[in-house]
């Protein structure tokens, strides 16, 4: 595989306030050791008695930010912190959330991954779907659904869209019924392992990395940046699928596990 890296989206960079709050909670926290734990991805039943928390701190002091959450909760406290109460926009509000995404548990924290899907395949307020992949711009949002009815918590997968990084062939690319395009996208997310690492493709990762694993070991989970593959039907534009990082070796349909993306309209 050869990494050719490019940025289509280099002309359209203004940051819309909820990609400028994850960044600012992904750089403080790149910043100190993993092993202080103020980073860690919410797995079942490790955290039990903890509370969900992603919090800001002061700029410029690091050890004043903290996360511990999944995908969605994560990126539930984003929008809270961008839109909610006390913002400008005063919007996004755990009410509102209820009301327009999924009612939640008593022992949930956020609509799961896979309520926000559906949310942004139907459209609601304050989110427009985005259908196709060459309309995909920095700060939309991007979930999965692993197509598991029965499960709640590992429902599926949400990230924030950070750049473009280009076209990746891959021979994953072979088992889509039609002609597809592999765009990769550098995203935002909270997960519990990195997407990809520098086992087997080492020079893929270099090109293409994550934060989370950046220090050599592959274990590290949390929020950070990483890179996903996004397939675009040639014939519509639309989204065909994914795969969840350059070095993945399957990719899922969209038939398989159904994808979906929205921007925020504040």
């Amino acid at each position: 595989m050869t990494a050719a890296p490019a940025d289509r989206s280099s002309a359209r960079t203004a940051r819309p306030p909820h990609l400028a709050e994850a960044e600012t909670l992904v750089d403080h926290l790149a910043a100190l050791p993993w092993e202080l734990g103020r980073n860690r991805y919410r797995h079942a039943g490790r955290f039990d008695g903890l509370p969900d928390q992603v919090r800001w701190g002061s700029p410029g002091a690091a050890e004043d930010f903290y996360v511990l959450s999944r995908c969605a909760s994560f990126l539930t406290r984003v929008v809270e912190r961008a839109y909610g109460p006390g913002t400008s926009s005063g919007w996004a509000t755990e009410r509102f959330l209820r009301d327009h995404v999924a009612d939640w548990g008593p022992h949930c924290h956020s609509p799961n991954a896979r309520a926000y899907r559906a949310a942004f395949a139907r459209g609601i307020p304050h989110f427009r779907p985005v259908t196709t992949v060459r309309d995909l711009l920095p700060g939309d949002l991007l979930s999965v659904d692993y197509n598991r009815p029965k499960e709640a918590v590992y429902s599926g997968h949400i990230v924030i869209v950070r750049r473009h990084r280009g076209l990746l062939p891959h021979p994953a690319d072979r088992r889509f019924p039609l002609p597809v395009l592999p765009h990769v996208f550098e995203v935002v997310d909270c997960s519990s392992r990195p997407h990809g690492t520098r086992a087997g493709f080492p020079d893929l990762f270099d090109a293409y990395p994550d934060t989370r694993a950046l220090g050599g070991a592959g274990t590290g989970d949390g929020v950070g940046y990483g890179h996903m593959v996004l397939y675009e039907d040639r014939s519509t534009g639309r989204i065909a699928g994914y795969r969840r990082s350059p070095d993945a070796p399957g990719a899922f349909t969209a038939a398989e596990r159904p994808i979906a993306a929205a921007r925020i309209r504040p």
